[in-house]
């Protein structure tokens, strides 16, 4: 089966590390402490991930209606301070607001059900390949060639990004 940890899944095991393996170990009373404020900063991301980019959207386009409104509020005011305000609410007037963005778990639920979906189909092609199909063979080239970027970012954000490859 195709895996695909997700955030929420890392940090998770973390804190199973960190409670299971690492707390037991650690006899200091600074140690024990600096280990239950670890795992309160990961429940803290695991908390705030499903809904950051649902909050800096929402924040996003408040704050473009708040440099209006402020601009508004002071287009009487003569000082420079009122001018540069105004300045800044015009620098983001043509701003479009961002769209909505779906909830964490909708998104989750779509891309799962493509993935398996694709789980599926590496299956299909296997038996296709196998029984000589020739067309099946042009599908699987289109295949890789298509998860390749996709393999090439994972390890890029997630390996090398986070200093894991080449130790060992």
């Amino acid at each position: 089966m195709y895996s695909h940890p997700s955030p929420d899944d890392m940090i998770e095991s973390v804190l199973i590390a960190l409670q299971k393996d690492i707390a037991p170990e650690c006899m200091s009373e600074r140690a024990q402490v600096a280990i239950l404020m670890a795992q309160a900063v990961l429940q803290s991301a695991r908390q705030l991930i499903p809904v950051m980019q649902q909050y800096m959207a929402q924040e996003h386009n408040e704050m473009l209606g708040l440099y209006g409104e402020l601009a508004k509020v002071l287009e009487g005011s003569s000082e420079p301070e009122a001018a540069h305000i105004r300045e800044m609410a015009a620098d983001v007037a043509d701003r479009a607001p961002l769209p909505e963005i779906p909830p964490y778990d909708e998104i989750v639920d779509a891309h799962d059900k493509l993935a398996q979906g694709l789980v599926d189909i590496m299956r299909d092609l296997d038996v296709l390949i196998r029984g000589g199909n020739q067309a099946a063979e042009e599908a699987l080239i289109r295949f890789r060639a298509a998860m390749g970027p996709r393999i090439a970012r994972d390890f890029g954000t997630i390996v090398v990004g986070a200093g894991m490859a080449g130790r060992g």
